[in-house]
């Protein structure tokens, strides 16, 4: 009886195995598991009943002979119909169990006693034979993801931080540890013409149990039909619901397979976050809003693509931040009033309105954004951005935390906090965070702007200048680490090398500043107001020429002019409280002392707030010494300009700072800025070996 009994356990483990791999690889329906699985334990009792009474011999079945007896007995017919009974018995309670089973996974079914009510969305394999629809997948992830973040009481980790752990570790209980989720949903996709076939899995990461499998099969535009089927399911799991068919809908749909294809296209490339696959993503929005017009999702995308294409310090292009600001909210002025549910919408208003110096109107935009999906990592981010933007620095890091809580591998998150560390002085931390970037984006140049950063805060501008040139290095498109790259040349008088890498005469200026023609730099500066005479940026770089090197009292002219051009938000921008230090200089030189005091009292209480919040810098040292100096305080203004030194502080044009001019003349400044001097010249020599190589 026993090997019997050992031989059909162990073959009908090896069957349940097998059928639970096959199925997914070549097609057939997940129902065949299923089937399998439950008739293996029905048909068990038959399996003891004619182990115990029957011998398998040479003539077929036979009695097994009582004790002491040698022969077989014949079997009689009430052991048939014993046999007979327990066979059809087995079969219908199989068939009964297969029932049950699949209701179980067809009707919605509620399995929510006992299972954590958190959950991450894993990106759906690529099951195609070409290996050519991870976008797909993704795509799907992403939305499964952003719809279950609308529902309280679930924890949804997020699809950043669920693709990257998923590409990193291959073991469920590893990845489910990571994110900080009792559960997790997979599956694969695979599309064949229109035609979408769509397998999913929910697993519970603590026991590996697969609590529920389907696969569903349907035209390429159903994929939102199958999204929803999946969305409500795995909310009756896990809180007990009872959703219906209808009670859970994605908001923004398109009935072109084509139009839905580009866009998950586009949103791949969105991810990468370098200029070249924002450049591209881009180009696949509007073409998707070429196809169908009316796709929100497309619409959203495409206002977010030009806000990461602004020039600044959290984004990665070159177009102007107004242009991209007024682009992005007249795309995103479409899509709210139509889907006012669509937490990304007033996310990305916000963030639009923020480029825009809007900071107070951008975080109720934020606040609605997480109030509607509490989930919601980048709203807390850029949350983040608009609070210390409005210096309100402990409730800014506050809302980075949360973000980091929530999406620690999402790039935009985890290189922002990297950055919050090193500014509070926890420059080992910060380093370690960025290696961890590097580790598990080796591709993004986000590492390399992290180590550049620090590396220029302490003085190394050779190592700097290595590090801005490896993120170039990844993302050849980005102006803005080419600017980064070229500064760094000039700051230290390589302007030849510098060179090789301009490609437009932005920085003639530049090279004219390298050479001394300081007569030429007025020049320049003089016709290019004319062409722009109302810009406020161009007044304030030719107001500061004249500060450094020409004649201060045209520098307040010009300032003067462009003070009623800045919005209340771009007067005390961080570190350097700019212009606002340069205007309250304006001011004492018309011997306007109301405005000079509200300017440095203003820069005085931005220099507070960061003290406060424990941030520090090589900057923020410089701050104080120039307030320090208009206020006359020498012993504070000397001393601060020592710390900034000592802290890293290597500017070129600060000997020229007018800002200054009250200690200019003493002993330990003129000490500061030889040392300044001698310190450009090493790392000039430096940059200009390696780069000439």
């Amino acid at each position: 009886m026993f090997p019997v009994l050992a031989s059909y356990a162990v073959t009908g483990w090896v069957i349940v195995q097998v059928l639970s791999i096959i199925p997914q690889a070549i097609g057939l329906p997940d129902w065949i598991l299923t089937l399998a699985s439950v008739l293996y334990i029905a048909f068990f009792p038959v399996v003891l009943f004619v182990s115990w009474y029957f011998d398998i011999t040479t003539e077929g079945f036979k009695l097994t002979p009582a004790k002491g007896q040698d022969t077989p007995a014949e079997i009689g017919r009430k052991y048939w119909t014993v046999f007979s009974g327990m066979l059809v018995i087995s079969i219908a309670l199989g068939f009964y169990g297969f029932e049950m089973a699949m209701n179980k996974v067809s009707d919605n079914p509620s399995l929510a006693e006992g299972l954590s009510p958190s959950i991450a969305v894993l990106p759906f394999t690529d099951a195609s034979a070409a290996s050519d629809q991870m976008y797909l997948g993704l795509g799907i992830q992403e939305e499964i993801t952003n719809k279950l973040s609308t529902f309280a009481g679930i924890k949804v980790a997020s699809t950043y931080s669920a693709t990257t752990y998923a590409a990193k570790y291959s073991d469920t209980k590893e990845i489910a540890r990571k994110l900080n989720v009792a559960n997790l949903l997979t599956g694969s996709v695979r599309v064949n013409g229109n035609r979408l076939k769509v397998r999913v899995e929910f697993i519970n990461a603590l026991t590996s149990a697969v609590i529920w499998t389907q696969s569903f099969t349907r035209e390429m535009v159903d994929i939102f039909a199958i999204e929803e089927e999946i969305s409500r399911t795995v909310v009756n799991l896990l809180q007990d619901k009872g959703l219906g068919e209808g009670d859970v809908l994605m908001p923004s749909k398109t009935q072109s397979s084509l139009a839905l294809r580009l866009y998950l296209q586009a949103r791949e490339n969105l991810r990468l976050r370098n200029t070249e696959s924002i450049l591209k993503a881009r180009e696949l929005f509007e073409q998707s809003l070429a196809i169908d017009s009316e796709y929100a999702n497309a619409r959203l995308g495409l206002a977010q693509t030009y806000l990461l294409m602004a020039k600044g310090h959290s984004s990665l292009g070159s177009l102007d931040p107004e242009v991209a600001s007024r682009i992005a909210i007249e795309n995103v002025s479409v899509i709210l009033p139509r889907y006012p549910e669509l937490s990304q919408a007033h996310a990305t208003m916000g963030r639009a309105i923020a480029f825009a110096s809007r900071h107070e109107e951008a975080i109720e935009y934020f606040d609605k954004a997480i109030a509607l999906n509490p989930s919601y990592a980048e709203a807390y981010v850029w949350r983040y951005l608009s609070l210390d933007a409005l210096q309100k620095s402990t409730l800014a890091y506050e809302s980075l935390v949360k973000a980091y809580e929530l999406d620690p591998a999402y790039l935009l998150v985890s290189y922002n906090y990297a950055r919050e560390q090193y500014l509070f002085g926890n420059i080992e931390k910060a380093k370690t965070l960025y290696t961890e970037i590097l580790d598990v984006h080796p591709e993004s140049p986000l590492s390399h702007r992290g180590f550049a950063e620090i590396a220029f805060s302490q003085g190394d501008l050779y190592e700097t200048a290595i590090q801005w040139e490896l993120a170039l290095q990844k993302s050849p498109k980005s102006e803005g680490y080419r600017e980064a790259l070229i500064n760094v040349m000039f700051q230290v008088g390589a302007y030849e090398q510098a060179q090789t890498f301009i490609t437009n005469s932005d920085y003639d200026v530049n090279v004219l500043i390298a050479k001394e023609n300081f007569t030429q730099v007025h020049k320049t500066m003089e016709d290019t107001l004319a062409l722009y005479s109302d810009d406020k940026w161009y007044l304030y770089e030719a107001a500061w020429y004249q500060y450094l090197y020409g004649e201060p009292q045209k520098g307040a002219e010009l300032l003067l002019k462009a003070e009623p051009l800045f919005a209340e938000q771009e007067i005390f921008l961080q570190p350097l409280c700019n212009p606002a230090m340069e205007l309250a200089y304006a001011h004492r030189i018309m011997n306007d002392e109301e405005n000079v005091e509200k300017y440095l009292s203003g820069c005085e209480q931005l220099l507070n707030n960061v003290t406060e919040a424990g941030k520090q810098s090589e900057a923020y040292f410089y701050l104080n010494a120039r307030i320090s100096a208009m206020r006359m305080n020498s012993p504070a203004a000397v001393q601060a300009l020592n710390d900034a030194y000592d802290n890293g502080w290597l500017e070129h044009w600060t000997k020229y700072d007018p800002l200054l001019n009250s200690i200019r003349n003493q002993p330990e400044v003129q000490d500061v800025f030889d040392e300044i001097d001698s310190d450009l010249a090493k790392f000039k020599a430096q940059i200009i070996s390696h780069f000439s190589k």
